[in-house]
This record gives C-alpha cells, structure tokens and sequence, in this order.
C-alpha cells in the first residue's frame, strides 16, 4: 500500500502493517498515487508540478513536470500509459518512451480514470465537465450535465 504524507511516500505491506520503505522523491507536497495493473511500477504526483514514475522497489525511473499542481494520476490498465492531470493540462506518458504528451483542458483537472478495456479516459473537471478521450488522448466527446466540480469518477469494471 502506498501512502503520501507531506513530500514523503511510504510503502506499507499491508498484511501486517510494516512499513517497507520511505520515499522522498518531491519538493512539496505528495498529491496523488497510482500503481499499474502489473505492480511494477507506479506513480506520485504533487504540488511541486512534478510526476515521478517510481519501479515497485521505489526507485526513481523518470520524473518529468507540468506547469500547474499534479491533481489525479491514473495507470491505464491495458497499455500501462500513465495519465497525469494538472490544474491546467493532462499528459499521457508512454511505457515505452521519455515523452510525455501534454493537453490543455478548458478548466482544473480533478480526477481521472481509464476504462477496464484501456480503450477510454475520462477525466473530471473542476468546472463540472466530463472529458472523454481515446486511448491517444484524442478527443472523443465531453459530458456537461454536472453542475459541481467532478472530485471522483470510476469506470465500472
């Protein structure tokens, strides 16, 4: 289990609660956390822009930045891209490669999720909208129906 506590990240074993390693891989605060299907590697997003992709051992393999505060973070579980969310864009970083290609999105990112077959991202805006986007980040359609901000959304599986 993952647990971010101010610029830390702990690793728990959850079975009994032992604390397995403790990560200071950010320079302000630790937002969001996500781990991949596999569990090879997962992800930490916070108030210093950046996003660390972390091995499962909780050693750093890239770290790359937005220009805004990382707000949801979410492992596609098909093609292992990881969808990083800021207050002003999303970026889908591919396992594959150092890049990271980012969007502006017309208000504050505040959650995302991947559908179970990989093929969708949704992500929930401040502003109440719904983006829907392909497994590319190409734009497929937007869900305006809310009134509040989209704090959660999930796929159901």
């Amino acid at each position: 289990m993952l647990v971010g506590v101010a610029d830390f990240i702990f690793v728990y074993a959850v079975a009994t609660g032992e604390l397995l390693n403790k990560i200071k891989g950010h320079k302000d605060t630790v937002y969001c956390l996500a781990y991949s299907k596999d569990g090879q590697r997962f992800a930490s997003g916070g108030a210093d822009n950046a996003v660390v992709i972390w091995s499962a051992e909780g050693q750093g393999l890239l770290k790359y930045t937005h220009n805004d505060k990382i707000q949801a973070l979410c492992f596609n579980p098909v093609l292992q891209t990881l969808a990083s969310c800021s207050a002003i864009d999303y970026g889908l970083w591919m396992s594959d490669g150092q890049s990271v290609n980012k969007t502006k999105t017309p208000a504050k990112c505040v959650s995302c999720d991947w559908s179970p077959d990989g093929q969708l991202l949704a992500i929930g805006l401040f502003n109440g909208s719904i983006l829907i986007k392909d497994k590319a980040g190409g734009e497929l359609f937007t869900i305006n129906k809310c009134q509040s901000p989209v704090w959660a959304l999930a796929f159901c599986p």
